[in-house]
């Protein structure tokens, strides 16, 4: 069963899909991963790490040939960007506290009106009832 190779990482749909239809185009068999997670949920797209644009290794040459050809630059070898993993725990705590203060105003809306006022205790007496 042959191998598949990434070629290129994209973060935006439209431009996936113009690539898978760009390199098909050539004959060149792809599958982009990923792709049904950004078509659903787009803003995810970052932390799956991109769609990965993958085609069979014996096609990876042409491939990367062609794209130089239409881009006229090397697309690079290794395109899986490792930054948010150098540093995990201060990448994750910025994540973690960012969330925090954007659901703070949902706190501040969802809070009951009046929460902290007394309740109103009439002191005139009874109510009066109507005999009939």
């Amino acid at each position: 069963m042959p191998n598949l190779e990434t070629i290129a990482v994209v973060y935006d749909l439209p431009a996936a899909l113009c690539l898978k239809s760009a390199l098909e185009s050539q004959g060149i068999l792809v599958f982009v991963d990923g792709l049904h997670h950004a078509s659903v949920d787009w803003w995810v797209t970052v932390a799956l790490g991109g769609m990965q644009v993958r085609v069979i290794d014996r096609d990876a040459t042409a491939a990367r040939d062609y794209l130089q050809h239409v881009e006229g630059e090397r697309v690079p070898q290794s395109p899986i960007s490792s930054d948010i993993w150098r540093r995990p725990v201060t990448n994750g705590l910025l994540l973690f506290f960012g969330m925090m203060l954007a659901s703070t105003p949902i706190w501040l809306r969802t809070r009951p009106r009046g929460l902290n006022q007394p309740p109103q205790v009439s002191t005139d007496g009874p109510p009066a009832t109507t005999s009939g």
